[in-house]
């Protein structure tokens, strides 16, 4: 109960400084990731896209809230005849400082990226688990550079990076990359 009443003062807040500072932007597009995992010392790929909504909360201060899904194949680290199939599906909120406005200019983002992994044939099958699944979260820290840039009235093209650090054991990736483009409306 407690924790609820926490979340609603929290969105309830955030709303109506967003209200007040105006110019909230809707996002779309496509990204990929770059997953390194270090027990593994390999770099999978997964592409996808994100649906993202950003919240001025000053004129240089924004929150800039993610939506994420990604897919990729590569071959088993345990046995490369089978395939594994990653299903990443994740928030990533973070704070952007614009350096001139947020309608216009480079960015720097703090924030997070929390995923779902879900890996089907993670360890080779066999006859009692013909399609083995890992099923696990990832959360990660970083930072995120990118632009935001004019293209029409009210249309904005937003290409970006963001590198991020799990500093958890038992993590299946360390480290993640997103590059991506979004369009903004």
């Amino acid at each position: 109960m407690k924790n609820g009443l926490i979340c609603c003062v929290v969105i309830t807040t955030l709303f109506s400084a967003t209200s007040l500072s105006g110019q909230n932007t809707f996002r779309i597009g496509p990204s990929a990731l770059l997953n390194a995992s270090f027990f593994d010392d390999k770099v999978y790929t997964a592409f996808g896209g994100e649906v993202a909504y950003e919240f001025g909360i000053l004129s240089r201060i924004s929150i800039n809230v993610a939506g994420t899904i990604h897919y990729g194949t590569h071959p088993n680290t345990i046995d490369p005849t089978f395939t594994e199939k990653d299903l990443l599906i994740g928030i990533q909120p973070e704070f952007r400082f614009h350096f001139q406005e947020r309608s216009n200019g480079l960015y720097l983002g703090i924030g997070g990226d929390v995923r779902h992994l879900r890996a089907v044939n993670f360890t080779p099958p066999v006859s009692d688990d013909p399609k083995p699944t890992l099923s696990d979260w990832e959360l990660d820290f970083g930072v995120s550079f990118g632009a935001i840039l004019p293209i029409s009235f009210g249309k904005t093209i937003n290409p970006f990076v963001y590198i991020g650090y799990n500093p958890f054991d038992g993590s299946e990736y360390d480290l993640h990359s997103r590059l991506g483009v979004t369009l903004g409306f």
